[in-house]
């Protein structure tokens, strides 16, 4: 079992977000193919740093360590769970686990977060974007936003759509970004994104 912090082994699907010092990313890797951030229309972002002003190195690879995601998500959504009396129910983590295309976040081997895709008819939707508290506001769910886009492009889709919270200051991270609300319930924001 991998702790939350632990190290990840090199797999042949991981993604590599490239950068060089002061310059926006430059490419991507994936399986061993390169795609230059243009062509896949991914936004320009600067380099990433960590506290100490360190680099950070960002990459996406194809999750494995369940009890990583879901500790996160408990841990991320905790608050809101309460506030809104929702009970946390593990199977249908595990159920929505096997739907789901899942990616760990991953900096200098350490997992920071995890990314979480469905793909229906009409639309990419982004179930789940959780980032450690450590590593907030420094520019990763930007890069996870944008690295849906890039997945959503490939496999010709012309909406991201995701639900959030109301209480949840996350929609407005995802208004920043260009997300807009297509519909709204009693708790939940049911927001959307148009890519072209």
């Amino acid at each position: 079992m991998s702790l939350p912090g632990g190290k990840v082994h090199n797999k042949a699907s991981q993604i590599h977000v490239h950068f060089i010092h002061g310059l926006a990313p430059l490419f991507v890797t994936h399986q061993s193919r390169m795609m230059r951030l243009l062509d896949v229309g991914i936004s320009a972002l600067g380099p990433l740093s960590h506290r100490q002003g360190k680099k950070m190195n960002i990459r996406f690879s194809k999750a494995e360590d369940k009890e990583f995601a879901e500790n996160l998500t408990k841990k991320n959504m905790r608050t809101y769970y309460e506030k809104l009396s929702i009970s946390w129910d593990s199977s249908l983590f595990d159920k929505s686990r096997n739907d789901f295309d899942n990616y760990e976040i991953v900096n200098d081997e350490h997992f920071v977060g995890v990314l979480r895709l469905w793909f229906a008819d009409e639309a990419l939707y982004i179930r789940d974007l959780q980032i450690k508290t450590d590593y907030q506001r420094k520019g990763i769910g930007t890069q996870a936003i944008n690295e849906a886009v890039s997945i959503a492009k490939s496999r010709n889709f012309r909406k991201i759509r995701l639900r959030v919270f109301k209480i949840n200051s996350a929609k407005l991270f995802y208004e920043r970004r260009g997300f807009t609300t297509f519909k709204e319930d009693e708790h939940i924001l049911s927001m959307e994104l148009s890519i072209t």
